[in-house]
């Protein structure tokens, strides 16, 4: 039982630290308008790149946060 709420607080904090780290990359891409994306664009080809070299789904993962 005590593992359960374990796991679940981790999720929690993951999530947690995920929306933050979005947060954070949205506010600097929307202060200049030549830059404005950049991060979701960034994110889009590391996601292709994984994909391409046959990352496992954790390895997957912990590259395409968005």
């Amino acid at each position: 039982m005590y593992s359960h709420i374990k796991i679940e607080r981790i999720r929690q904090y993951q999530q947690e630290y995920k929306q933050s780290l979005l947060c954070f990359a949205h506010t600097i891409d929307v202060k200049d308008k030549h830059t404005n994306g950049h991060f979701t664009r960034i994110a889009k080809y590391s996601r292709k790149i994984a994909k391409k070299s046959l990352l496992r789904g954790g390895e997957y993962n912990l590259i395409w946060i968005l």
